[in-house]
């Protein structure tokens, strides 16, 4: 279990809300920076418009996790298949957690 009262809930990618858009922006721009260090960060509509967009042929079951106000997103997890009929048994699936927050059992959970 996590050390400290953190508010884990699902989320829908493709119809989130203003804020949470903003605060998962953060959070995917923290991560982009830790494996692209030389990559300028992603303007804050284009990763909306990359949640908004997904296609169809992916199915998405996401989940963050918030510390405070429901917008205050610090860990994300998402679950993609792909529907394409050529391989139905992979499931794609990424853990990111604000580096402040680690090590407080969020993944586990």
């Amino acid at each position: 279990m996590p050390s400290a009262p953190f508010d884990i809930r699902p989320i829908d990618l493709r119809a989130a809300g203003a804020a949470e858009y903003a605060s998962l922006s953060t959070l995917k721009n923290a991560m982009r920076r830790e494996s692209l260090p030389e990559d300028p960060p992603w303007p804050a509509d284009e990763q909306t418009h990359r949640f908004q967009g997904m296609p169809a042929l992916k199915e998405n079951t996401s989940w963050v996790a918030s510390n405070g106000p429901r917008d205050n997103i610090v860990a994300l997890a998402q679950a993609d298949i792909y529907l394409t009929g050529d391989n139905p048994r992979v499931l794609w699936f990424e853990i990111d957690v604000l580096p402040e927050y680690r090590l407080q059992g969020l993944g586990r959970t």
